[in-house]
């Protein structure tokens, strides 16, 4: 049980990190920002037609953190969470598929709730869901480029064989060296 505590605050931790430092980066405002600026609904201009808010600057400060979405790292934990209870050992218990799933489903219902209370835009949402996924997808495409064990093993059996036959051997022409 240990684990599942360490994978779920890595995965807050790790995410929350990353989403952070994009958020501080990006700015990009909320959806609901008028209202953040603006908490009267009457907006003001100076002369040069900037805009000047007059709501409380904390909440303005945190209106310009809707891009990424924060929840991405429950798609980490998910796939942290197959890992560790084995998932597809072929033992047939379907509630290891249920705590799977569940990271994924609060994941998806807050992601769902934070756009239609118009916290989010739907591509920060999309895009809090890549950054849960980044890392899987780059370690897999990893393990596929890696040559497999069987590759391996017929290349050194290769390798052996043209230097126990010296028929073969390329000769110094074939190689190059004069």
């Amino acid at each position: 049980m240990y684990t599942v505590y360490t994978g779920i605050l890595f995965s807050v931790l790790i995410t929350g990190v990353i989403t952070d430092a994009i958020k501080d980066a990006v700015g990009r405002p909320r959806p609901d920002f008028f209202w953040r600026c603006f908490p009267d609904g009457k907006d003001f201009y100076d002369q040069l037609g900037n805009v000047i808010c007059h709501g409380d600057s904390k909440v303005i400060r945190e209106g310009h953190k809707s891009f990424p979405r924060s929840f991405s790292g429950l798609g980490f934990l998910s796939l942290y969470l197959c890992g560790k209870v084995r998932v597809f050992d072929r033992k047939g218990h379907i509630a290891k598929l249920c705590v799977v799933f569940l990271p994924l489903l609060f994941a998806s219902l807050v992601g769902i709730s934070r756009v239609d209370d118009y916290w989010h835009h739907w591509q920060d949402v999309f895009a809090g869901g890549l950054i849960g996924w980044g890392p899987y997808a780059f370690f897999r495409a990893l393990e596929e480029s890696r040559p497999t064990i069987v590759e391996t093993n017929v290349l050194c059996e290769e390798i052996e064989e043209l230097d126990n036959n010296p028929d073969l051997r390329l000769n110094d022409v074939e190689i190059g060296i004069r």
